[in-house]
């Protein structure tokens, strides 16, 4: 086969055949190749004979990369802080292995070796195979969007070639060529946040192609560089949603979310969060909401009872005890029985016995869905906020027509994090009016209506999957009356553009519609105890994989133990798998991640000599502290009441 023949094969074995397929099909637009790489002039002109690089690309490539080496763009994570009120498994392993790092001097800047590698601007791709010359990464990501350029890439370069060097390496080739930059960053974020994860620190930036959406999209993966960090999961909160996923299942009836006919009800959706914004567009969604399905989620339940607005749904997805004490706190107040609850499987069980009403949807990618839903019938892209959940059951249920408020995802100003009727500032407490523990509202952001608005790492995640969920769903048209942070995808809608003109709906009959339909199942045909013993068989066996690991690892060295470590934890393809194996790997996984994260920045700071000794005091410290990860995680298994 050809270098062309052979490089889309592989573009197509790695699950990104669609894109090759369109770049071939245009059969390389107004674009011509000249030269070759062998004679040194090989070049890439446009229809008016302009070349792109100058003055071929071998020569370009080289140079750009030589400079690249000199002064490269790296992404450095910053290392957790110690403190005696962390309770969690990882952050008893972190503040136990700075405990024994002693005199050890750690250099700002680390080796050279990275996790990732990401190129903006693919062009003829020459520069690559120099790229991996040059640099010892795992991950391979680049974003291109013009398929003319991506299919003269497939007649220029032995893309055959690059995914076995790179895979060789426990790395994936990545290739980005989403149009919408929002999306596309989210999409680089997604690709380094897989399998290596836990070697993102170091990780590589460069631009090929310096244009303007590539400019965009790199901002966009900067401003959210922080994700890069965030956890994948914690032993804890796997444990938790296990526990109240069981006990939602034994102790309450529900009826099973399933999504309907794309587009198949007429009737709008009506969002209500509890952004700031909110307080000021209530007479609007007052006006609106006799002409909507009407949804909340969390805290804006208290919001819109306060005014009179009883909605038609509320979600929940969270397992906090907060939630259920603001709920309880909310019922004391006001009646539930007109809402019915869409509720996620880890929330905390007592929120189940506040509604008389009950939906019940599985979570991709928690415990609890993946031992007790083994058809795999999560509902996706419902995460990480109730809001997300509000807006993803809508799309279900069959709506088109989406109206948000007070999804603020942030604050114009950021003096307040929640609308003054929620109940953050229904009391006195300094720790609700503090936003429950919330991280610091102050990353800048594009706001809805133009400017800036202020943001957290948290709520851009729930950006990052709203986004995805829209892009998913064109049939929708979504408008966003929220005066917050701007959520691509929904258009901005100013008071004045509101459909006040629909129709009224009988929204009681729609609800009683919509719910008839779908199963119920009790406690008996979901085979719990069956469940739950496959569960625990898996678990135990994956603990004793893991210490078999540590204890064969003495003597190698970081990256191997990553490498032999690797087929145990979480990765791409595996999150919306429904079997015990699977819920046994996540159980824990997020946070040896996480302790993986720090020995790896640790130990490429260090000088050489005392990398060795540094490995082995991180590996006897962290399989001390597998044990106890065991220990903990064998405890849940005791029935809930």
């Amino acid at each position: 086969m050809s270098y062309f023949e052979q490089s889309i094969e592989a573009f197509r074995r790695a699950g990104m055949g669609t894109i090759v397929d369109a770049a071939a099909e245009r059969q390389g637009g107004a674009y011509h190749l000249k030269g070759s790489a062998a004679q040194g002039d090989l070049n890439l002109y446009d229809a008016n004979g302009n070349p792109l690089y100058n003055p071929d690309a071998l020569t370009a490539a080289y140079t750009q990369v030589e400079e690249f080496k000199r002064k490269p763009t790296r992404h450095l994570i910053q290392p957790p802080g110690t403190s005696p009120m962390r309770t969690l498994a990882g952050d008893r392993f972190i503040d136990d292995l700075y405990s024994k790092l002693g005199n050890m001097k750690a250099d700002p800047v680390p080796t050279p070796d990275a996790g990732g590698f990401v190129c903006f601007g693919l062009g003829l791709g020459i520069f690559l195979p120099l790229v991996l010359e040059a640099f010892e990464t795992r991950d391979l990501v680049i974003y291109e969007t013009d398929p003319d350029l991506i299919y003269w890439s497939l007649h220029a370069l032995p893309w055959a070639g690059i995914f076995r060097a790179v895979e060789a390496r426990g790395g994936t080739v990545t290739l980005v060529a989403n149009g919408n930059p929002d999306n596309a960053a989210s999409e680089i974020i997604f690709a380094l946040r897989g399998a290596n994860a836990a070697l993102i620190d170091g990780s590589y930036f460069m631009t090929h192609l310096d244009a303007p959406h590539n400019r965009a999209v790199l901002d966009r993966v900067a401003a959210r560089s922080k994700l890069l960090e965030v956890s994948s999961g914690f032993l804890e909160d796997e444990i938790l949603m296990f526990r109240n996923t069981w006990a939602n299942l034994k102790r309450h009836d529900w009826k099973l979310f399933r999504d309907g006919p794309k587009g198949g009800l007429s009737a709008p959706a009506l969002i209500v969060g509890s952004g700031p914004s909110v307080d000021a567009a209530i007479p609007l969604i007052k006006e609106l909401a006799g002409r909507a399905l009407v949804f909340s989620g969390g805290s804006s339940l208290r919001v819109l009872l306060r005014h009179g607005i009883q909605p038609d749904f509320h979600c929940e997805l969270e397992n906090t005890s907060d939630m259920a004490d603001m709920l309880a706190a909310t019922r004391a107040d006001y009646d539930f029985d007109g809402t019915v609850l869409i509720g996620g499987n880890p929330i905390d069980p007592r929120i189940g016995e506040l509604f008389s009403r009950r939906l019940l949807y599985f979570r991709p990618a928690t415990t609890g869905a993946r031992v007790f839903s083994p058809d795999a019938g999560a509902m996706d892209l419902a995460g990480p906020t109730a809001i997300n959940t509000a807006v993803r059951a809508a799309i279900g249920f069959g709506v088109t027509d989406i109206w948000l408020f007070g999804v603020d995802l942030g604050a114009r100003e950021t003096d307040r994090h929640h609308s003054r009727d929620s109940q953050y500032y229904a009391t006195d407490d300094p720790y609700w009016q503090g936003g429950t523990g919330m991280e610091q509202i102050d990353v800048p952001a594009p706001a809805n209506f133009g400017g800036t608005a202020h943001t957290t790492p948290s709520f851009q995640y729930a950006q990052m999957f709203l986004t995805r969920l829209l892009e998913s769903a064109p049939q929708c048209r979504v408008l966003n009356f929220s005066d917050g942070v701007a959520l691509p995808g929904a258009r901005p809608a100013r008071p004045e553009q509101a459909p006040v003109d629909a129709l009224e709906l009988d929204r009681a009959g729609m609800v009683a519609d919509l719910l008839a339909d779908l199963p119920a199942p009790d406690a008996d045909e979901l085979f719990l105890e069956v469940c739950v013993d496959g569960y625990r068989l898996a678990l135990t066996d994956w603990f004793d994989r893991v210490e078999r690991t540590l204890y064969r690892a003495r003597g190698t060295g970081f990256l191997a133990l990553h490498t032999q470590l690797k087929p145990l934890m979480q990765a791409p393809g595996l999150e919306d798998a429904h079997t015990p194996d699977i819920a046994a790997r996540y159980c824990a996984s997020g946070t040896l991640d996480r302790c993986m994260m720090l020995g790896h920045y640790l130990i490429r700071r260090l000088d050489r000599e005392a990398r060795p000794a540094f490995f082995e005091t991180f590996l006897e410290t962290l399989a001390a502290h597998v044990k106890t990860m065991r220990s903990t995680a064998m405890s849940q298994f005791d029935a809930p009441e």
